[in-house]
């Protein structure tokens, strides 16, 4: 199996739910009209080296404080998917990245709010990683991610890093 068929394959699957809660919205479920006008477009990025993986923890104070996660934040408006994640990078570790595919997006309920995420492959083109703006970082093997508490919305990742 190629590198990410699949994290390509539930990808896929994730975007048809998303279409499918969608197409509700209009229709009968228009209950769940909250999910849609309340939704967060987030990016992050999946950064390996020599097997491993790069994970920040996210600073006291943050929503989800304490929690590790994949670099990225917050799709600014008018910015891509790309841009966004170059300069959330950049703000919380100091590097610069090259952004390649997409590997994985999901949708996730929070109580707060709805989260579309949107994970890449990426690759440091300079700098040497620093906790700028998050509380720490580390470089970690995938069969090593469960011991790290991530938010529940990378759980699915995590597997699908784990498993290939």
């Amino acid at each position: 199996m190629a590198p990410f068929d699949s994290i390509r394959r539930l990808n896929a699957l994730g975007n048809a739910w998303y279409s499918d809660l969608t197409e509700k919205v209009g229709g009968a479920d228009k209950n769940r009209q909250h999910l849609i006008e309340s939704v967060i477009t987030v990016v992050a990025a999946v950064i390996r080296d020599k097997g491993r993986i790069l994970i920040s923890r996210r600073p006291a104070g943050a929503h989800l404080s304490g929690l590790w996660e994949f670099p990225g934040g917050k799709v600014e408006e008018g910015e891509s998917l790309q841009v966004a994640l170059k300069r959330e990078v950049r703000e919380e570790l100091g590097i610069e990245i090259d952004v390649f595919e997409e590997c994985f997006s999901t949708v996730h309920e929070y109580p707060q709010r709805s989260v579309r995420l949107h994970f890449f492959v990426c690759a440091i083109t300079a700098g040497t990683p620093r906790a700028i703006g998050v509380a720490e970082f580390c470089w970690v093997e995938p069969s090593r991610l469960r011991a790290y508490s991530f938010p529940e919305a990378d759980q699915e990742l995590i597997t699908l890093l784990e498993n290939r």
